[in-house]
């Protein structure tokens, strides 16, 4: 239908920008990141830059020494100290039976001050368990780095492909690809109905997260790589952070019965995961059946370099 002759142009219609919504409010820019936010920091990269993030934010959060009751505390009790402990020192030399006396308020004020102090600069759980994490990824980095010599490219503290989902350790080589995660043991671990826990908590969840990463990757690879055509292997390895020992590896392997024959001590298998220390992956890895040759080694890691990027962000 035409226009009325004279009548006024209808106006075209804005485009709706996330600063407007239907109810008046404001709704805030949210900037996309992209891949080339991202930055290769090295081992656990991700992980110390949110370690760092969250110390800052604790000492901005952290009051100014004179408005902060613990550090008055910790002066004062310093004083009570170091007055008792002039006196008991006085009381001693004079050969005073009182000497005594003065020594507990010296054995109580010490350690209520360093308790003060400790309970300001204290740097919080959420640290204290990314420095845990930290340490066990470095450790494990330093067993896998060794794959190197034996045609395999080693890649630390990446995005799964197509996600924001961090994975600690991929290696690509020979054999395919093999996802490493350092097993988040907190305690010893034990089999209750079934389920493996360390401590109270239940590890399959994480174990179910592993094998999503896995298909996941082999499902990303098959889309980039239907040239070839790629069919896998992707192998999820659980690396255990410190020996492997038969008493808790016995926890892992199924109750041997008459149908079925002893399970060797290594490799510990669980939910259909190998799982090693560090220290033994290579030996692992370099068991596995090898379909590729080095060139197509090379091609396959530089596709899982470009698909998987660095964890860490940029400054």
């Amino acid at each position: 239908m035409m226009a009325e002759e004279g009548a006024a142009p209808t106006p075209k219609p804005e485009p709706v920008t996330s600063s407007q919504h239907d109810i008046g409010a404001s709704v805030p820019e949210v900037p996309f990141l992209d891949v080339r936010g991202r930055v290769d920091r090295g081992v656990a990269g991700s992980l110390i830059q949110t370690r760092d993030r969250e110390l800052a934010q604790r000492r901005a959060e952290r009051p100014a020494v004179v408005r902060d009751w613990r550090a008055w505390a910790a002066v004062v009790l310093a004083v009570v100290a170091v007055v008792c402990g002039v006196l008991t020192a006085r009381a001693v030399l004079a050969v005073d039976p009182a000497a005594l006396l003065l020594v507990w308020p010296v054995l109580l004020a010490l350690p209520a001050g360093l308790w003060c102090v400790a309970a300001r600069y204290d740097r919080g759980d959420v640290v204290r368990d990314l420095s845990v994490a930290i340490d066990r990824e470095r450790r494990a980095a330093r067993a896998l780095d060794t794959l190197r010599g034996h045609g395999w490219t080693v890649m630390h503290d990446r995005l799964l492909v197509g996600t924001e989902h961090r994975v600690g350790h991929v290696l690509v080589g020979p054999a395919g690809v093999v996802i490493a995660n350092v097993l988040p043991v907190e305690a010893p671990l034990r089999l209750e109905g079934g389920v493996l826990l360390t401590g109270e908590t239940p590890l399959v969840d994480w174990f179910s997260s592993r094998w999503w990463e896995a298909n996941t990757m082999n499902a990303a690879l098959m889309q980039r790589l239907s040239a070839w055509p790629w069919t896998g292997p992707v192998y999820p390895v659980a690396m255990y952070p410190g020996a492997v020992t038969s008493r808790w590896s016995q926890v892992l392997q199924p109750p041997q019965t008459k149908k079925t024959p002893a399970a060797p001590t290594h490799p510990a298998v669980y939910a259909r995961m190998t799982v090693r220390e560090p220290e033994r992956v290579r030996a692992w890895v370099t068991s596995l059946p090898s379909p590729l040759g080095r060139l197509a080694a090379a091609q396959l890691a530089a596709e899982v370099e470009a698909a998987c990027p660095p964890a860490a962000m940029k400054d």
